[in-house]
């Protein structure tokens, strides 16, 4: 990839990011995931081999095959049900 296909911007640089997989439900969150991040607008790049990796994960640690690190509780709210 030459250019950020959301910005056009020409300089991506290799970084590494948090990815959240979701998937009927259920979630995994992984932290220091290599991608290409746009200098100027901030879009995520990530490869399509680093993705299929992260979707094995998330399937050996929904059926019980590998114990996690770490879970977290997150809050979750409707849009609607915010108070301005």
């Amino acid at each position: 990839m030459k250019n950020c296909s959301f910005c056009g911007n020409e300089n991506l640089n290799e970084a590494k990011r948090e990815y959240i997989y979701q998937q009927n439900g259920k979630y995994l969150q992984v932290r220091d995931v290599p991608c290409f991040e746009c200098e100027y607008c901030k879009e995520l790049y990530f490869s399509s081999s680093t993705l299929k990796q992260i979707e094995n994960e998330f399937s050996s640690v929904h059926s019980g095959n590998k114990i996690i690190d770490k879970k977290i509780i997150v809050p979750t709210e409707n849009f609607n049900e915010i108070q301005l």
